[in-house]
């Protein structure tokens, strides 16, 4: 768990101020820069809203603090699993498995085609690619702004996808892309990548 005297990484009181928006423009501001450079902080934040939606979808709104206070407990205490892989190259420390799925210190995660992270691409015609990671899974795809806000999601079993016209990307932004599969065993399997529209 991170605290108040980490330098390095945004603390996970300031994680939770980002999410819930209690942050001043100055100090948004600052956490926006940090996220745009730190994978780890990133998938933190990743992580923990897609725990958090998760959680709003399945529980009465007035379940939602409790379920909050779960999830960041929960998204705290895998952590130590996510750190052992290079940010700024997805293939230092692993491996691709025949199946799709590449490891770092023990955690699975699908092997990404393109745009790789750290890519600068064209917004037309913007397809995201990626390994299957076996018989019957099924991919959530979300796009997300440097802030985390939602730009585009959809649901499939491809291992594919163009992205639509009416998802909108702003040319010189960053924004990054995760794909999460849900195997036929009840498994779950996710990578975050990010990438820059020209």
């Amino acid at each position: 768990m991170r605290d108040e005297t980490s330098s390095v990484h945004l603390t996970n009181d300031r994680v939770a101020a980002f999410l819930d928006s209690r942050l001043t423009g100055a100090e948004r501001d600052a956490a926006v820069r940090h996220l745009a450079e730190c994978a780890e902080c990133r998938a933190e934040l990743t992580a923990l809203r897609a725990v958090l939606d998760t959680a709003r979808e399945r529980r009465p709104h007035r379940w939602i603090a409790a379920a909050t206070a779960v999830a960041a407990i929960l998204a705290f205490a895998m952590l130590p699993r996510l750190v052992g892989s290079d940010a700024e190259n997805p293939t230092v420390g692993l491996t691709r498995a025949e199946d799709g799925v590449r490891t770092a210190a023990g955690v699975g995660e699908i092997a990404i085609h393109s745009p790789h992270d750290g890519a600068t691409v064209a917004r037309d015609g913007l397809t995201l690619v990626w390994y299957p990671v076996g018989v019957g899974a099924r991919y959530d795809v979300v796009v997300q702004d440097s802030t985390g806000g939602t730009a585009w999601r959809v649901r499939v079993s491809d291992t594919s996808v163009v992205l639509p016209d009416s998802a909108r990307l702003t040319s010189g932004a960053r924004y990054f892309w995760s794909v999460d599969a849900r195997l036929a065993d009840g498994r779950t399997i996710k990578t975050t990548v990010r990438f820059t529209i020209r």
